[in-house]
């Protein structure tokens, strides 16, 4: 009886809060939508063909007397 007495007459602990506490609700809260986001950009970015090594390849395509230039310097 004594000791529950004691802890009872001592009250509440204390708690300091750590900076990166307040946040952690909000950065779990975020991310299933953020990986959503980068599924759902990832499968625009496969729909709309996005490819840049395309656009490259297109460049020199277009422009034959770079390709010409090129091959004969071995660039």
């Amino acid at each position: 009886m004594r000791v529950m007495s004691h802890i009872r007459s001592l009250g509440p602990i204390t708690s300091r809060k750590r900076y990166f506490m307040l946040f952690e609700q909000s950065v779990w809260r975020l991310a299933p939508v953020t990986c959503l986001l980068i599924l759902v950009l990832a499968a625009l970015l496969i729909k709309l063909d996005f490819f840049p090594d395309y656009q490259m390849v297109r460049l020199f395509i277009d422009d034959p007397v770079e390709i010409t230039f090129a091959e004969e310097f071995g660039l």
